[in-house]
This record gives C-alpha cells, sequence and structure tokens, in this order.
C-alpha cells in the first residue's frame, strides 16, 4: 500500500494514504506514523474536514498542543465557511470538542 501513496491517480494516492493512517492510528497505535500519513493528506486537501478531524485527533495523541490549536482553527474555519455543511457542522464541531 506505500506504493500507492505515489500513484499519479489522485483517487489511489487520497486513499491509500488514509488507510495507512487508519491502519497506523487504530491498529498500530503508531501515532507517529499516522502523522506523517495526515500531514500528506491536509497537505493535499487542506479544507477536507474528515482528514482535518483525524489531525486533529492525532495532534492531540501526540500532545502537540499549539500545533493543534492552530490547525484547529482551520478546521472551524473550513466548517463554517462550508455550505454544504452548515446543517452538520453543529455535530461535527461536538465531535472535535470532545477529543480537545
Amino acid at each position: 500500500m506505500n506504493e500507492c501513496t505515489k500513484s499519479s491517480f489522485e483517487f489511489i494516492k487520497a486513499e491509500s494514504l488514509y488507510f495507512l493512517m487508519k491502519i497506523y492510528l487504530e491498529v498500530e497505535k503508531n501515532n507517529e506514523k499516522a502523522y506523517q500519513f495526515s500531514s500528506q493528506l491536509i497537505s493535499l486537501y487542506p479544507e477536507n474536514i474528515l482528514f482535518g478531524f483525524y489531525h486533529l485527533l492525532i495532534l492531540k495523541n501526540l500532545k502537540r498542543e499549539i500545533e493543534f490549536y492552530n490547525f484547529e482553527y482551520k478546521v472551524y474555519f473550513y466548517l463554517n465557511n462550508n455550505h454544504q455543511l452548515k446543517k452538520k457542522s453543529e455535530t461535527t464541531l461536538k465531535a472535535i470538542n470532545s477529543i480537545c
């Protein structure tokens, strides 16, 4: 799957990064490795709320408080400015606050 993260096909690259992040976060319990993949995801897709949520969770697990709060601001910004998510943003904000 690591090879797929270098794919020129955007979908394959994103999916492989996402699943590797999830595997290292939830199965391997390796937050440092999960951070490597979540950082790539948010770099490629900065407005993706799901990737942002996982990145915040990983930052919290790593106790990177300053980076956490700086990135949390970005996630709130994208949530509040995404018209498609307006109805669900309250639920998402509660989820984010639960990890804070």
